[in-house]
C-alpha cells in the first residue's frame, strides 16, 4: 500500500471522527437551548443585559441565547431610533422602568421593559425584560348545524366521520397557560381550513375537539390512510414563541350509512374516547361493541352523593412489612368501593367537576384517621395515607381539627408525579410540606421517574422513596434494572429508605431485597385482609412460606 493511500485513509478517518464530535456538540447545545427556552417560557418572561452607546446610538447584544432572533432584531432596531435615546436619558435620571411594545407579523406582541443598571463613559448598561403575548384572529370552520344540513341534503348516505381531540390538552393549558392553549386551537383551526373542499368538511365542535366529515363511500383502509395524511399535517409542532409544542391527536373513525348525523357523531365520539385512552395507536374504528362510560359515571355520582350524605367511606388496609426486622411496621390505607366497577379517582374527578372536592377530601381523610385510631391493634404501628400534592391543605385542616389525631404515627404516601403542574397551580404546597414536617409526620414520595432529579425540595424532606408497579413488575428486565439502579442512587443521595408498594409475586420480593429494599407492601402480604388486626393475626400458607423462605435466604 502506497504512502499516498495511507494518508488518504488517515484523513478520511480524522474527518469522520471530527464530524461525529461536532454532531454530538450540536445535539448537546440544541438540548441545552431547548431547556433554557422551556424554563423561560414557563416563567412567561426572559431577560438579558444590553449595552447602549450614547455616541453612535447603537445597541450591542453580546448573547442571543436567552431570546429568539426576532426579539433581538427588534431591540437592535429600537436602538437606532431617536426616541430610544430619549428613553435612555430618562432611565439614567429616573429609577422607574420604561416599557416599549413591539408587534411582529400581527401574531406576536413583545412587551419589552428597559431598566438602568450602570454607566461608564459613553456606554450605558440596560436590562431588558421581555414578555410574550400571542394575538390571533379566530378561524371559522363549519359548525355542527351546517354539517347536519350537508348530511341531510347529501344523496350519498354511506360516509365517513372522523372525531379528533388533542390528547393531554388540559396539561398544555396548565403548564403553558390558557392563552397558549387558545393559540394552539386557532393554529389547528387554520390547518383544518386547508382541507375544506368538495366532499371533505371540517367542523369545530368545542374545546380541543374537531370533526372531519368525508361524504364518499370508501373502504376502511382508504379511510385510515386519508385521516393519517391529514393527521400528519395538523400535528406538526406549533411554535408558541419560545418552544415548539408537539401534538398527539386521538382519532375516532365511524364508517357507515346513517340517516341521522347524531348517531353518526356518537359512533365516532365513542371511538375517539377509546383512542384518547390508548398510549400508542391513536386511530380507532367504531364497532357496535364499544360503549361509553356513562353508566359508570352515573354510579360515581351516586357514590359521591352517598359519601357526602352519610359522611362515611369504606377503608381497606394493606400491611407494610419491614424485612430487615422481620415484622410489620404499619398499614397503607386506601378507599374501598368493594366490587363496584369504579375507582376513587373517578369519584374524585366528579367531585372536582361539581365543586365538592373539599367536602369529599375532608370526609375521606377524617374516615381514614378515625378508623385507624379505632382498629389498630399495635400502638407502635404507622398509618401510610395516600395523598396527592393538592390534597395537603385538606389533610392539614382535618389533622389540626382534632387533638386526638396527634396520637397517630402518620406517613403520607405523597404522589408527586405531576409535581410541576401542581406546584405552579397551588402556591401553598411548599408551606404545607413545611407544616407537615414540623408536626413530625413522615413523607414517602412516589415521583415521576423520568425526571426524578427535579424534585429536590420534596426529596430533602422525605423519609421513603416509593417503588410502584411501573418499576417492580418487570424488575428482572434490563430496562427496569437500569431504572431501579437510578432510583437506588437517588435514594442514597437523599438518604431515603425504599418502599415497594405493588408486590404481587414472591420473585419480585426476592429480587428487590438484593438491592437493599427493606420495606414492602402489596397483595402478596395479607391478601384479602381488610382490617389491621386481621392482617397481624393472619397465618396463611403463602405468608408462612414467605417467612420461611426469607429466613432461609438470610441464613444463606
Amino acid at each position: 500500500m502506497s504512502i499516498y493511500l495511507i494518508c488518504m485513509y488517515v484523513l478520511i478517518a480524522a474527518f469522520v471522527v471530527v464530524s461525529a464530535l461536532l454532531t454530538v456538540i450540536l445535539i448537546r447545545n440544541k438540548r441545552k437551548f431547548k431547556k433554557i427556552s422551556y424554563e423561560n417560557f414557563k416563567q412567561k418572561k426572559s431577560s438579558l443585559y444590553i449595552k447602549y452607546n450614547m455616541k453612535n446610538k447603537k445597541i450591542n447584544i453580546n448573547s442571543y441565547a436567552y431570546l429568539n432572533m426576532d426579539i433581538c432584531k427588534s431591540i437592535i432596531e429600537i436602538g437606532e431610533k431617536e426616541e430610544f435615546h430619549e428613553i435612555v436619558n430618562y432611565l439614567i435620571s429616573n429609577t422607574n422602568d420604561k416599557k416599549v411594545f413591539i408587534e411582529n407579523k400581527g401574531e406576536i406582541v413583545y412587551n419589552l421593559t428597559f431598566s438602568f443598571r450602570s454607566k461608564s463613559r459613553d456606554n450605558v448598561v440596560l436590562r431588558c425584560d421581555c414578555d410574550i403575548e400571542k394575538k390571533f384572529k379566530s378561524m371559522n370552520l363549519y359548525n355542527i348545524e351546517e354539517l347536519k344540513e350537508i348530511h341531510e341534503e347529501s344523496k350519498q348516505k354511506k360516509s365517513v366521520l372522523f372525531y379528533l381531540n388533542v390528547k393531554d390538552f388540559n396539561s398544555i393549558n396548565q403548564r403553558y397557560s390558557q392563552e397558549c392553549g387558545d393559540y394552539i386551537l386557532e393554529v389547528l383551526k387554520a390547518r383544518f381550513l386547508k382541507f375544506n373542499r368538495k366532499n371533505l368538511y371540517c367542523c369545530y365542535m368545542n374545546s380541543d375537539q374537531f370533526v372531519v366529515y368525508y361524504n364518499k363511500n370508501i373502504s376502511k383502509k382508504r379511510a385510515v390512510n386519508l385521516i393519517k395524511s391529514i393527521n400528519k399535517k395538523i400535528t406538526k409542532p406549533i411554535d408558541v414563541g419560545y418552544i415548539n409544542i408537539d401534538l398527539v391527536i386521538g382519532i375516532g373513525v365511524c364508517i357507515g350509512q346513517y340517516e341521522n348525523l347524531e348517531e353518526f357523531l356518537k359512533g365516532a365520539y365513542i371511538a375517539a374516547d377509546y383512542a384518547r385512552k390508548r398510549k400508542n395507536y391513536n386511530i380507532v374504528i367504531y364497532n357496535e361493541g364499544m360503549k361509553l362510560e356513562e353508566n359508570v359515571m352515573s354510579v360515581c355520582e351516586n357514590e359521591l352523593d352517598d359519601i357526602l350524605t352519610s359522611k362515611e367511606v369504606a377503608i381497606r388496609y394493606n400491611p407494610v412489612f419491614n424485612h430487615s426486622k422481620s415484622k410489620f411496621m404499619g398499614y397503607i390505607s386506601d378507599i374501598d368501593f368493594e366490587d363496584k366497577k369504579i375507582d376513587y379517582d373517578k369519584v374524585k374527578n366528579i367531585a372536582i367537576q361539581n365543586d365538592k372536592i373539599d367536602s369529599l377530601m375532608n370526609i375521606v381523610i377524617d374516615n381514614q384517621l378515625v378508623n385507624y385510631l379505632k382498629k389498630r391493634p399495635n400502638k407502635s404501628s404507622k398509618l401510610f395515607i395516600k395523598l396527592k400534592l393538592e390534597d395537603l391543605s385538606n389533610f392539614l385542616e382535618v389533622y389540626f381539627s382534632n387533638p386526638s389525631y396527634s396520637d397517630c404515627k402518620i406517613v403520607i404516601c405523597l404522589n408527586v408525579r405531576k409535581g410541576y403542574e401542581m406546584i405552579n397551580k397551588f402556591s401553598n404546597i411548599s408551606s404545607n410540606i413545611s407544616k407537615i414536617i414540623e408536626e413530625g409526620i413522615e413523607l414517602a414520595v412516589i415521583i415521576n421517574y423520568s425526571n426524578m432529579y427535579d424534585y429536590d425540595y420534596i426529596l430533602k424532606n422525605a423519609n421513603y422513596l416509593i417503588l410502584d408497579g411501573t418499576v417492580i413488575e418487570n424488575v428482572n428486565s434490563t430496562l427496569a434494572k437500569n431504572k431501579l439502579m437510578n432510583i437506588i442512587d437517588l435514594a442514597k443521595n437523599y438518604d431515603l429508605d425504599m418502599l415497594a408498594i405493588d408486590i404481587k409475586e414472591y420473585i419480585q420480593f426476592e429480587s428487590l431485597i438484593k438491592y437493599g429494599v427493606n420495606y414492602f407492601s402489596g397483595l402478596y402480604f395479607g391478601k384479602g385482609s381488610r382490617r389491621p388486626n386481621e392482617i397481624e393475626q393472619s397465618k396463611t400458607r403463602i405468608f408462612a412460606k414467605f417467612l420461611k423462605d426469607s429466613k432461609k435466604n438470610k441464613n444463606n
